[in-house]
């Protein structure tokens, strides 16, 4: 069942990419832990086999002395959503806030928490929506880049499995980082080792649709 519902969400990441899905914007702005005075230790990062990212793509000026982005240089904010062949897909925009540019890389990690702040089931698994090579996103001061964010269906996987719990926040993190921005979650996940999230690499500019 879990190769169904994330083989029919590759379909959909590479066949969608064009389509607009809706303006929905969660007027929820959550800037980063150094900016909102409160510290979340991340759970354990996930790790990507796809090994060093590539030469930087450029959202702004670029430089080889460009430092990785830190949360309390960023704003978190939730941006369209909309949903297909089982899955709620829903993209995360991160701004730059600081007055030097910074450097994104590979993929950012997620975790859902209940409302005790408890993690529910493991990270989002990372997955390469393009196929081609994870590059890093450089981000000038004032410039956003995204990443796309998908839920399957708790009810694709068989509730032995699954065990599905609701949730009320997503922990964000980048790479390198061990603080995290919280979102709000309305959704609802697999509670043990049975994945049913995703999320994709770091992509420059304010995303349109749902997924891209």
């Amino acid at each position: 069942m879990k190769e169904l519902a994330f083989g029919a969400v590759r379909v959909y990441l590479e066949h969608t990419r064009a389509m607009v899905v809706g303006g929905l914007r969660v007027g929820l702005v959550l800037v980063a832990v150094g900016l909102g005075g409160c510290t979340t230790t991340m759970p354990n990062e996930v790790t990507h086999s796809t090994g060093t990212p590539a030469t930087a793509q450029v959202a702004g000026h670029t430089s080889p002395q460009t430092a990785p982005c830190r949360m309390n240089r960023l704003a978190v904010v939730l941006g369209p959503a909309g949903a297909a062949a089982g899955t709620e897909f829903q993209q995360i925009e991160i701004r730059n806030l600081g007055a030097t540019a910074c450097v994104l890389n590979g993929y950012p990690s997620l975790v859902f928490l209940d409302k005790a702040g408890r993690v529910v089931g493991g990270p989002a698994q990372q997955v390469n929506e393009t196929g081609t090579p994870v590059v890093a996103v450089s981000l000038a001061p004032g410039a956003t880049g995204h990443a796309s964010m998908g839920v399957a269906t708790a009810g694709n996987y068989p509730a032995s499995s699954c065990r599905p719990r609701a949730t009320v926040k997503i922990l964000f993190s980048v790479p390198g980082d061990p603080s995290g921005a919280t979102l709000a979650s309305g959704h609802v996940v697999c509670s043990t080792g049975q994945s049913s999230t995703l999320v994709t690499q770091f992509a420059p500019g304010v995303p349109t649709t749902a997924v891209g």
